[in-house]
């Protein structure tokens, strides 16, 4: 109940912003694994539009994207992963035309076991998935960038970036 008032509280941009979030975080967690990555990037990507917004309203709304998926991933915590979240922010970004970089990186755990991790940046700025120092420990292995255009985005494969 106090979660349902919290969320009547809000604004109804910030409100829009949470069920968008938390819809393309249910569906990319049901798809990711089951679907090649390119067919996976076009359905929740979609059309971009044109990067024509101000730097300073770009990064507020980079901002709220980040705030939006991680309040929602925080109430699943144990659903969400830090691919689906990544994915989730970079589609958000991309649908409002906004280009990013999600990065896909490996490390060696505490037993040897290789543990995987997944984060976005943006104009050389980490969005979600850690901060920059944290993610020096990770080996990069592939990098997909997704660009504003007027054409479907299908995002494009730079590995070892």
């Amino acid at each position: 109940m106090r979660q349902l008032y919290k969320f009547l509280t809000l604004s109804a941009d910030e409100r829009r912003l949470l069920v968008k979030a938390s819809v393309l975080l249910v569906l990319i967690r049901l798809t990711v694994g089951r679907v090649p990555f390119r067919t996976l990037s076009r359905l929740v990507i979609g059309r971009t539009r044109k990067d024509d917004a101000s730097p300073h309203g770009d990064r507020r709304l980079a901002d709220q994207v980040v705030w939006a998926v991680t309040a929602v991933s925080q109430r699943a915590p144990r659903w969400t992963t830090c691919l689906t979240r990544a994915l989730t922010v970079q589609a958000m970004l991309a649908r409002r035309g906004y280009p990013s970089r999600l990065h896909v990186g490996v490390m060696r755990g505490m037993h040897g076991a290789l543990e995987g991790h997944a984060w976005v940046e943006r104009e050389g700025r980490v969005l979600i998935g850690g901060s920059t120092t944290d993610l020096t420990r990770f080996a990069r292995l592939a990098a997909f960038d997704v660009y504003a255009s007027d054409e479907l985005a299908a995002g494009r494969l730079q590995a070892g970036r």
